[in-house]
């Protein structure tokens, strides 16, 4: 015979430990569920470099701590080209939250997470360049390496927190923050100077040609270019090439976007902008300058003095020209003394000028005797302008003989050898038999 009663109660008691069961599994779970959220939310963060975020998950912890933890991810205090790399880093980064270790015991749990991130150390290893080389190098790599962290978690009042000693188990992954490269020099943190060569100041006047001279206190490792602006409107740009501890930015009237007025470059506003060649590229020096057209010989050179005659002026803007006192044993505009070693006679250019050439002759003992005889020259040469670092262009047209004979001598200066018949100047000087010390 059946004992009902017994049956009843022990059926009443299977249901009630099943009911019992069911609810001690169904509470279990969701505390799995929000442990796994709070931490796909922190390696989530974690890979974004999300500090404010990750720390939203992770117990309060003392304000420095946060904001020094919060800075290091935000890479402030590091320089353009570190940032670089170092962001390219955190990009491969991933994560994977191991819901299979989850653990929860009232009110504590734990799981683990596995970052995964490229194995940059190794393509590093002796690298020297700029941020570009670093980042192609991160991003050829193929190996990556795995960091499993441990997250300990208690429920709060707000929900369920992490640990802050989990936080330590980021210093592995975290350690390419810390990673010292070896950058080539900054081309910016480089730059010494600039100025506007063929003249002074930033003014040309009946030139064919502008330049922009930039001087480095080292020489860059990356390449240069260099823009011409005229009015406002890009005309020009150059191709990128390496340079030593100097470049040259150079436009003249045969560049492509240059107009021409007669033989020298039209008036206008131009503007020579020196950058160097990056992803964003870095302007490193900029200057602007006016040139303009004038008809008219510079009012402060005459055309003829007692020494020198100007036959024709159109080759170029002259600013003054000379007799040069090298050796400091002149005693007038043109005459030198016995212990002169070189004569020179130089003519300062606003602007440039095309080459030119010279010859000097011997006239005789007699001051201002004789007539040349223009086959014959004692010396002569090709010459080019002579640019210096002030901005001042010169023609410089010397003579040093192993002897130098007192006497008259007389310099002609032409377009060419062939033209020494129609010459644009012609100067005379003299040297005397006394010695500069007995002036």
């Amino acid at each position: 015979m059946i004992n009902s009663k017994k049956f009843v109660s022990a059926v009443l008691t299977g249901v009630l430990l099943v009911s019992a069961c069911g609810c001690s599994f169904s509470g279990s779970q969701k505390k799995i569920d929000a442990i796994n959220s709070v931490a796909d939310t922190f390696a989530k963060s974690a890979c974004y470099l999300d500090g404010k975020s990750l720390l939203s998950t992770v117990e309060e912890i003392d304000s420095a701590k946060a904001d020094e933890f919060t800075k290091k991810l935000s890479m402030a205090d590091l320089s353009y080209d570190e940032s670089v790399v170092k962001l390219a880093i955190a990009e491969t980064m991933s994560y994977e939250v191991k819901t299979e270790t989850t653990q929860v015991e009232k009110k504590e749990g734990s799981v683990d997470v596995v970052f995964i991130i490229d194995d940059y150390e190794d393509a590093f290893d002796g690298l020297v360049g700029y941020s570009d080389v670093f980042v192609n190098a991160v991003k050829a790599r193929k190996s990556v390496k795995r960091y499993t962290v441990t997250l300990n978690l208690y429920k709060g009042d707000e929900g369920w927190l992490i640990k802050e000693e989990s936080l330590a188990g980021l210093d592995e992954l975290y350690s390419f923050l810390d990673y010292e490269f070896t950058f080539c020099a900054d081309t910016k943190d480089l730059y010494d100077s600039s100025m506007w060569m063929f003249t002074e100041g930033d003014t040309y006047i009946n030139t064919d040609v502008i330049e922009l001279d930039v001087w480095f206190k080292a020489e860059p490792e990356e390449k240069l270019y260099y823009t011409v602006g005229k009015d406002g409107e890009v005309i020009y740009s150059s191709t990128p090439t390496t340079c030593g501890t100097s470049f040259n930015a150079i436009f003249d009237v045969d560049y492509p976007g240059a107009t021409k007025t007669g033989d020298f470059l039209s008036e206008g506003i131009y503007t020579i902008k020196v950058f160097a060649v990056r992803k964003t590229d870095a302007l490193i020096a900029s200057a602007t300058a006016t040139v303009s057209i004038s008809d008219e010989l510079n009012p402060d050179v005459p055309m003829e003095t007692s020494y020198y005659t100007i036959e024709d002026s159109s080759f170029a803007s002259i600013a003054d020209l000379g007799w040069w006192d090298y050796d400091s044993t002149m005693i007038a505009d043109d005459t030198y003394c016995a212990d002169t070693k070189t004569l020179g006679f130089s003519i300062k250019l606003n602007g440039t000028g095309p080459e030119l050439y010279y010859a000097y002759y011997y006239l005789g003992e007699n001051e201002g005797s004789g007539t040349p005889d223009l086959e014959n020259p004692v010396y002569d040469a090709q010459i080019v302008v002579q640019k210096y670092k002030d901005g001042t262009v010169y023609y410089n047209m010397d003579y040093r003989p192993s002897e130098l004979k007192p006497g008259t001598y007389a310099i002609y200066i032409a377009a060419d050898e062939d033209s020494l018949e129609t010459p644009l100047i012609t100067a005379t000087c003299t040297v005397i038999t006394q010695t500069s010390a007995e002036f």
